[in-house]
């Protein structure tokens, strides 16, 4: 796409679908035992991630979507190929924030084990607005914006992490995945809408894991690559626009960041592109330089 900023990389090797680090087959990955609840779960990023924690051995997979026609195939097509994995579905939209809590009550009182909770939270529901001018929009589109990608989201976080703040403990292993976007620190244009509403979002993130921290709770933000799903198509976009990545990058890696070996990144925020290994062999650096992989004000000028 003419006029986009080039993708700035931490690490030299960068990928453009899945590869054996983030494979959701990979034992090092392995999600056996897991319970997962993901937003916008039944179409685009938000299937493919699904697929692939059911792939890495999720006992329980709840996919959440506004549409129930979609819900309900798509959940019949996962169960059909990874049928030891419980796949549950609920349609809801996630600005209604009642709904939200209904949802959540629901699972914990009446359709997950006594002693089991939600371990690890996608959320890749999002409402993409592009092609208005930063000026030109109407107030129903920032609404929109701002109703989903920031007010909805904080809906689920906040009913994910309850049993967190009500244990008051640090027992209680829980993952955050921010599925967010390259546009929250760079330009792209006329999509102020969708990032500025983005960059509050994974900014707020930001906040909840360092308030969280010692808590067992982690949050990991990233950028997912260029994947052409039908909501990017719906903003304009074609096949021939741009070198699409494709779609098992962003979700192998929500597999990768979900597991004991990408805690060190919690609070950062990471290219789905970027090699997992030379993000570990890092690791010293991201322990020692507290903005490393974070939003932040440059003080210094280049040399």
């Amino acid at each position: 796409m003419a006029g986009l900023p080039e993708l700035k990389h931490l690490v030299k090797t960068t990928h453009k679908e899945e590869y054996p680090s983030i494979s959701p087959t990979n034992p090092a990955n392995s999600a056996k035992g897991k319970t997962v609840f993901v937003t916008g779960g039944a179409t685009g990023i938000g299937y493919a991630t699904a697929r692939a924690f059911a792939l890495a051995g999720a006992s329980t997979v709840i996919i959440v979507a506004r549409r129930p026609e979609t819900l309900k195939e798509k959940a019949a097509e996962l169960s059909a190929e990874v049928p030891s994995t419980n796949i549950l579905t609920y349609p809801l939209d996630i600005t209604n924030e009642s709904a939200v809590k209904d949802v959540f009550h629901d699972l914990r009182q009446n359709r997950l084990p006594a002693d089991k909770d939600i371990d690890i939270l996608v959320l890749s529901a999002a409402a993409i607005d592009s092609g208005t001018p930063a000026l030109s929009y109407i107030p129903a589109q920032l609404h929109a914006a701002f109703s989903t990608n920031v007010f909805g989201n904080l809906n689920v976080v906040r009913a994910f992490l309850a049993p967190v703040d009500a244990a008051a403990s640090n027992s209680t292993a829980k993952v955050v995945l921010d599925v967010s976007t390259h546009s929250v620190y760079e330009r792209y244009p006329t999509q102020a809408l969708y990032s500025a509403s983005k960059a509050a979002f994974t900014q707020y993130m930001r906040h909840v894991a360092a308030e969280y921290a010692g808590s067992g709770v982690r949050v990991h933000s990233f950028h997912p690559g260029g994947v052409m799903t039908d909501a990017v198509r719906r903003a304009g976009y074609g096949e021939l626009a741009y070198p699409w990545d494709d779609v098992s990058l962003p979700a192998g890696l929500a597999v990768w960041l979900a597991s004991p070996a990408a805690a060190f990144l919690s609070g950062r925020f990471v290219l789905s592109n970027w090699d997992v290994d030379e993000l570990v062999a890092l690791k010293g650096a991201f322990e020692r330089d507290a903005d490393l992989g974070k939003i932040v004000l440059k003080v210094k000028p280049d040399a």
